[in-house]
């Protein structure tokens, strides 16, 4: 019994997909990581403390 079209046993069209969402998946996880860095170390633009905006002050 012939099976795959041309593209052997065990390749699919279909790993091309699911290689692709794989990296942009692997792209997007890196841009949130490299983001959550820059801000939990400190990088604030205002000026304010972390207690002085927690009083609501300003």
């Amino acid at each position: 019994m012939y099976y795959g079209m041309g593209y052997g046993m065990f390749m699919d069209p279909t790993y091309v997909l699911v290689l692709i969402a794989a990296l942009i998946a692997l792209a997007a996880s890196g841009y949130c990581t490299s983001t959550m860095k820059r801000y939990r170390s400190g990088g604030r633009t205002s000026g304010i403390t972390k207690e002085y905006a927690a009083k609501g002050q300003r």
